[in-house]
This record gives C-alpha cells, structure tokens and sequence, in this order.
C-alpha cells in the first residue's frame, strides 16, 4: 500500500512538473512573440485604415471639419430639449428660403453645411468626408480646398433654396461632399493615364460614393433626397476645380474648359440667385417656432 501512495505521489509530482514547464515555455512563447505579434497588428490596422481613409492626416481641414459637424449635432441635441427638431433647425440656420427672402438670413447658405436631421445623416456624410475629403486636401491644396467647400457649400443650398418644390429646412453637408466628389472626378480625369489598369476600379469606387451621398440624403428631413442641393454642389465644384486645380492648366483637353468652367459657376449662382429672388414663398410658413 505504501508503494501504491509512492506511486501515485510521484505521478503527481511529475504532472506538476510537467505542466510548471509547459507553463514556463507557453510564457517564454508570449514573451518572445508579443513585440512582433503586436507590430503586426498595429501594421494590418494601419494598413486597412489607410485603405479606408486614404491619405488620413489628424490634423487637416477634413478632420477639424468633422469634428465641428459633430461638436454642431451636440449642439442640436440641445436645443432639442426645449424645442421640436424643426425648429431646432431653424434656430441653429437651417436654409429656409422665405426668411432668407424677408429678413436677408444669408447665414443660412453656409449654415447648412455643419448641421444634420439625424445620426445615420452625420455618420455617412462623415465617413464619406473622411474617405474623400483627405485625398482632396491634399492634392488641391488647403487654400483651394477651403474655396472648395465653401463654395461648394454655399452653391449647392443657394440652387436649392431657389428650386426645391417644398418649403422645408434643409441642411446637410452633402453638398460639400458632391463638390469634393467633383474634385475627384476631375481629378481622375486629369490622371487617367497614370491610373493604368486601376482607373476603371476607381470609377467604379466614385460610383459608389455617389450611392453613399445619395444614401445620406435619403436619410435626411422626411426621407427625401434634396436633388438640387446635391446637383448645385456638384456643379459648383466641378467649376471651381476647372479653375483652380494645376493639373487641369497642365491638361492638354481639360485646360480648354477652364474659362467656361469660370462662366458656368457665374451663370450657375447668377441664375439661381435670380430665382430665389423672383420665386413666391407667401404660401410658406415665415417662421417655424
């Protein structure tokens, strides 16, 4: 009986060795694969965020724009404690063309461009202006990209406040993202040669950022798409890249439409101006609270 509990004894005294080693080893293994597994990781984050957000730099006039869309809806949320999401809107300089009429509120083409009807509206007009917005910056150039969105910005709310069918609060910065994708274009336009076999992968890329802008204005006041705040940013900033991108001066084909580029966005926010003016809003609510 004695040497059976020796037995066993011994058994158990080897088990525990056996598991102190492999114990030992399994953390000799960690400790020496942790660096590496941790660059790694870090690398394929990198790699797949750079993919996502090409050219994302933290501080850029894409990123400082985001974060003040954002700092806005807070904002929103605010005000909505005391008052309805209308007139939240309204309030914070929603485009609203009869007190823009009446009263001169031309705050209310650029206010616009920070504000948003919901969550889902922020997040992918967001995500849109970080996947688009970086690239743009930086090959634009700072100074032309700020032109870009203001212009951009202010275009695409003047054409529709001048001719969206319903008297309603629109906001959004759709219309910017459109001119950032008018950059784009343009852009690949320019470059199309040296895209090689990838241009076409790239266009089809811009066509579905164009579904996403679409999405997100779906998203917006009442579930419909604000068309003519979305083709009067596009239009706008497809003149303003003719006139100030150096590739298109550089382009044999492109750099013809520079001057009719200068005229289409005269004639674009002349008209619309023209429209706004002349168009009859009686029938619409002059204040919504």
């Amino acid at each position: 009986m004695h040497n059976v509990f020796r037995d066993v004894s011994i058994n158990i005294d080897k088990e525990e060795s056996k598991n102190t080693q492999h114990k030992a080893l399994r953390e000799d293994l960690e400790t020496q694969k942790t660096p590496k597994d941790d660059e790694s990781i870090k690398s394929t984050i990198k790699k797949y965020f750079n993919l996502v957000f090409p050219n994302f730099k933290l501080i850029s006039i894409t990123t400082g724009l985001v974060l003040l869309c954002v700092l806005v809806y807070l904002i929103e949320w605010a005000f909505y404690v005391r008052y309805t999401w209308p007139c939240t809107l309204y309030k914070l300089g929603g485009n609203y063309l009869p007190v823009i009429q009446r009263h001169q509120h031309f705050q209310r083409l650029l206010n616009p461009i920070l504000l948003h009807t919901n969550l889902i509206h922020l997040v992918l007009n967001m995500m849109i202006l970080l996947i688009l917005g970086n690239s743009t910056e930086e090959f634009f150039g700072r100074i032309n990209y700020i032109v870009l969105i203001l212009f951009s910005g202010f275009g695409g709310n003047l054409v529709s406040a001048a001719l969206s069918a319903k008297c309603g609060i629109t906001v959004g910065s759709s219309t910017v993202v459109m001119g950032i994708l008018a950059f784009q274009l343009i852009w690949l336009m320019a470059s199309w040669h040296k895209f090689g076999k990838h241009r076409i992968f790239y266009a089809v890329y811009l066509g579905v950022m164009f579904f996403f802008i679409l999405l997100a204005g779906f998203f917006s006041s009442e579930n419909a798409i604000d068309i003519w705040g979305h083709l009067g940013g596009f239009l706008t900033g497809f003149c303003i890249t003719l006139i100030l991108y150096r590739e298109v001066r550089e382009h044999q084909r492109l750099k013809r439409f520079r001057i009719p580029g200068f005229f289409g966005i005269l004639i674009i926010l002349g008209a619309a101006v023209a429209l706004a003016i002349m168009r009859r809003t009686h029938f619409c609510v002059t204040k919504i609270c």
